[in-house]
């Protein structure tokens, strides 16, 4: 049996989200198509006086983003800015490829986070007990559209998630988003327990992520939660 049960604001609740305009931030975020945890988003938002409307695509586990972004002229029409092609490596690492309007292309490299270890709980990990362990982490999301958010935030993640992941963290990528934040913050509590049979076989698992927009965990997000059993 498997079981996915993310429990934050789903990303069905969400419709539009209208905040006052703070330095560094956005405000007066529209969803147009979908909503944030979707493959398929379009949004438009207001930053620094200006208004911009996005479009983004993802694949079905959200490892590989397309996002275009246009902003508003003068005479009411959208003009192509810039091209936002993310795409997540086999260890995690991701790769931002950014195509401006006047041709020029940048590309980024975000490591995948080395996640701190606090502590490790357990008495017998091969007789079929619990073993918990308390993880600290953070990833570079400057810039990133909502969509890339969601994917950078499922590579910094512990298991596998794909789209039910997204969808839990819809709004908690719309938040980054909004503040214009540097990095995402988190902090998981992992739980795994061995096959009584095999050390090598995981039967049960649970992960519990707590995220944050400062590295002191002062400020909260918002969390997701997912468990696996096996048996």
């Amino acid at each position: 049996m498997s079981i996915f049960n993310p429990n934050i604001v789903k990303a069905s609740e969400i419709s539009s989200i209208t905040v006052k305009e703070s330095i560094g931030g956005r405000s007066d975020i529209v969803f147009l198509e979908g909503l944030p945890g979707d493959a398929h988003l379009v949004y438009t938002y207001k930053e620094d006086g200006k208004e911009y409307k996005v479009i983004e695509d993802a694949d079905t586990e959200f490892e590989n983003v397309d996002s275009i972004i246009y902003i508003l002229d003068s005479d009411g029409n959208y003009l192509q800015e810039e091209i936002l092609e993310l795409t997540t490596q086999f260890n995690g690492d991701l790769v931002l490829e950014r195509t401006e309007s006047n041709g020029k292309v940048s590309v980024q490299n975000v490591y995948a986070p080395k996640q701190i270890n606090l502590s490790t709980l357990t008495s017998d990990g091969t007789t079929g007990e619990w073993v918990t362990t308390y993880r600290d982490g953070n990833t570079y999301i400057k810039n990133y559209t909502i969509t890339a958010i969601i994917a950078a935030l499922s590579a910094a993640a512990a298991g596998t998630f794909g789209a039910p992941a997204a969808a839990a963290l819809g709004s908690i990528a719309a938040t980054y988003f909004e503040r214009n934040a540097t990095y995402t913050y988190f902090r998981e509590i992992y739980n795994y327990m061995l096959s009584s049979y095999s050390a090598f076989i995981i039967v049960r698992e649970t992960c519990h992520t707590s995220y944050y927009s400062d590295s002191s965990h002062a400020n909260y997000i918002g969390y997701t939660y997912w468990e696996y059993d096996g048996r």
